[in-house]
């Protein structure tokens, strides 16, 4: 299941499986590290649940845990799919800014030419763009419910039952 989640993570996000390691100065705590590994994994369910917006706010946050270039390259491609369907300028100037800062984090490897090429394809919704890049997105509440018991389902607030996970 690791392995699938990890391929899932390559091919779909164009990402590599959440680092076993960091290169930060002081190495994180299993408790955070943990913490940020089931951010990465929420990431990945949302996007391949076309939840772009939610999949940005889990690599986003799982970055700030354990920042890695990967959760970088994974939150820009989340944004900019959610521009793909949202056209909100909100969400192409956080794709651009997570494509620059990766960028600026990696200097050579092939999705340094992916981030490269749809930093260039967003260039021209860009100008004009009123929206301060700078500025963090600020995403609404979210509840993310994950099991490990096979058909385990969730109801809130009186709806109706929801397979697991749900986001």
């Amino acid at each position: 299941m690791n392995k699938l989640r990890a391929l899932i993570a390559a091919a779909v996000l164009g990402a590599v499986s959440f680092p076993a390691s960091t290169a930060v100065a002081q190495a994180p705590s299993p408790e955070v590290e943990a913490k940020a590994r089931a951010l990465f994994n929420a990431g990945v369910d949302d996007y391949k649940q076309k939840r772009y917006l939610a999949a940005a706010q889990s690599f986003v946050g799982a970055h700030e845990m354990v920042p890695n270039s990967s959760l970088l390259f994974s939150a820009a491609q989340a944004f900019r799919r959610a521009f793909e369907e949202d056209q909100q300028e909100q969400s192409l100037a956080m794709a651009a800014r997570y494509y620059r800062r990766y960028l600026d984090e990696v200097s050579e490897g092939k999705k340094r030419m992916q981030a490269a090429k749809a930093l260039g394809e967003l260039k021209p919704y860009l100008e004009g763009l009123e929206v301060d890049e700078t500025q963090e997105m600020k995403f609404p509440t979210r509840v993310n419910v994950r099991s490990s018991v096979p058909g385990a389902v969730v109801e809130l607030d009186g709806g109706p039952a929801q397979a697991l996970p749900f986001s």
